[in-house]
């Protein structure tokens, strides 16, 4: 065999090892597809029904009914009863969601003194105003309307049998978002014998005296 021929057959003989290799390597590739096809199958479905399924838990998952919002047709009377009917369930609906219906029915101003929720809910929860929270009963006075300022004393039998008594002073909005709505400015825990005649400031629509003070 000449020199040509030679390296001729050298190069044939490569070349089908190539082949040989990629025929292996092919070979394996479609084992090692094979091996993890099943796999990629079953978790198909999975990947595609959790949306589903977390819609379908949304839908149902019962729904809380619509909670109560300050209004124009609510009298301050009104009011007042939603917010103490709100604490004295506090927790029925939602953990602390009766303060976060007080907190909704707070004026623009005492939002403003006593926010974010967060802080509200420990400023309701103080020893002064805590005994808001689960009373027993609620005695109300009349309501007592001066232009835009209205006021109730609410004698409240606590939890653990205190009698504590509260002045609720509310006026009427007159900025939108709340324009004519009653809302809340103060609440003050007061002395039995104490009298409820005294004033909420305010100046420029702004409170001088927040809800819970």
């Amino acid at each position: 065999m000449n020199k040509s021929n030679f390296l001729q057959s050298q190069k044939i003989r490569v070349c089908s090892q190539k082949a040989r290799v990629c025929t292996a390597g092919f070979v394996l590739s479609a084992i090692v597809y094979a091996l993890l096809a099943p796999g990629v199958v079953a978790c198909s479905p999975q990947l595609q029904t959790a949306p589903q399924n977390e819609a379908a838990k949304m839908n149902t998952a019962p729904q809380k009914k619509n909670a109560a919002q300050p209004n124009p047709n609510l009298s301050p009377e009104q009011v007042i009863t939603i917010v103490l009917e709100a604490l004295q369930r506090n927790d029925e609906q939602a953990p602390d969601g009766g303060i976060a219906t007080a907190f909704r029915f707070a004026s623009p101003g005492n939002r403003a003194a006593t926010g974010p929720l967060e802080r509200f809910i420990q400023l309701v929860k103080s020893p002064a105003y805590k005994p808001l929270l689960n009373h027993k009963t609620a005695a109300r006075g009349a309501v007592r309307i001066a232009d835009d300022i209205a006021r109730q004393r609410v004698t409240l039998t606590a939890a653990n049998g205190e009698r504590i008594v509260y002045l609720f002073t509310v006026s009427k909005q007159t900025e939108d978002p709340y324009k004519n709505c009653w809302m809340t400015d103060g609440v003050e825990r007061l002395k039995d014998n104490q009298e409820d005649g005294q004033q909420v400031a305010k100046s420029n629509g702004k409170l001088s005296s927040p809800i819970f003070n």
